[in-house]
């Protein structure tokens, strides 16, 4: 099986390669882009007196083009940490079907439009494809709901997305958790300028056409001055940290995070200073589960940067959770972040 899927993605990453060389000797008036960002990061666990030493945590190349008024590429080779490998992290076709100009896809897209995505993306859902990447979250954590659920979900499909004045739209077909596909929605209202409320479910089916699970989002970001404000529910029901749940057919699991920035950065007499306190609660229902989960766990998260320039910055996470259930323990970790 695993040189079946090794062949496979062989390759996929052939002919992309082939694609990303060839078109451009065919369209050489396309616009390209090349940006990218990494980090390296550091932590500390007083209570135990480990640590874990300076490493990479994301490095990331992105590529895009434009070649006409409505289709343009995305791609992004990226660092897996957990793997130590080189990976193609995205690649895909955008179809703008209202505008008239070169569109470069973002991950987040705040001009009206309505598009395609046809390829390998993050899914966006929710908050976490906004946040996923490291220049584009203030503490070096995600937070404890995100790990334990969807984080950094990335997969290949179809999505057909709609961005008006007052709300956007995503639906995506994707590969499924179950060797199967899943469907995703989110509906995001902007309420008033600086105030968004979004809703978003998936449904997960097997080859059977059965669904096998699903997850329910609620959230809600507010912007005022140099304050931010974001929070998120998450419901969960066979998918655990970004895997189909093998615990259980019907694990059953939520949690809430509540975030505050202040960015000192944005006031008329900036400073380059940024602080950071985060809540996360994660609750199971681990009644029948053949291991022990614990039934609540917490995690504080407080935080502080600095705005090295417009492109790096240098932030300080102190972290404490019980992650059994019982016994707490803290953390303190250093991250350097540079875009480019």
């Amino acid at each position: 099986m695993q040189n079946t899927l090794g062949r496979k993605n062989r390759i996929f990453n052939i002919l992309v390669f082939v694609f990303v060389q060839f078109f451009p000797i065919c369209l050489v008036w396309a616009q390209t882009e090349i940006s990218g960002f990494f980090d390296i990061v550091h932590s500390y666990q007083p209570s135990e007196n480990q640590t874990t030493g300076f490493k990479i945590n994301q490095f990331e190349i992105d590529i895009s083009k434009g070649f006409t008024d409505e289709l343009s590429f995305g791609s992004a080779i990226a660092y897996n940490n957990e793997n130590e490998n080189i990976e193609l992290s995205m690649v895909f076709l955008h179809y703008n079907l209202m505008t008239n100009e070169v569109k470069h896809p973002r991950r987040t897209e705040e001009d009206e439009h309505a598009g395609i995505i046809i390829g390998k993306f993050d899914v966006p859902i929710g908050l976490d494809y906004l946040s996923f990447a490291s220049p584009d979250r203030p503490v070096v954590s995600q937070p404890l709901i995100i790990e334990k659920t969807i984080g950094g979900w990335n997969d290949v499909g179809v999505n057909l997305h709609l961005n008006k004045k007052y709300f956007r739209f995503n639906f995506s077909t994707i590969n499924g958790f179950n060797k199967g596909v899943n469907f995703a929605g989110d509906l995001v209202f902007k309420i008033i300028p600086g105030i968004k409320l979004g809703l978003f479910h998936t449904s997960d089916f097997n080859t059977k056409v059965v669904r096998k699970s699903w997850i329910n989002g609620v959230y809600l970001m507010a912007e005022k001055g140099i304050f931010e404000l974001k929070s998120e529910f998450i419901q969960a029901n066979g998918i655990y940290g970004g895997e189909a749940d093998t615990l259980n057919d019907n694990h059953l699991h939520d949690g809430f995070y509540v975030q505050l920035l202040t960015d000192l950065s944005k006031e008329e007499a900036a400073w380059p200073l940024f602080f950071t306190l985060r809540y996360s609660e994660w609750l199971d229902e681990n009644e029948n589960s053949p291991v022990f989960l614990a039934d609540k766990i917490e995690r504080y998260v407080a935080g502080i940067g600095w705005h090295i320039n417009a492109f790096s910055s240098l932030r300080l996470e102190y972290q404490n959770e019980n992650p059994k259930g019982v016994k707490r323990f803290d953390r303190l970790m250093t991250q350097l972040v540079m875009a480019f």
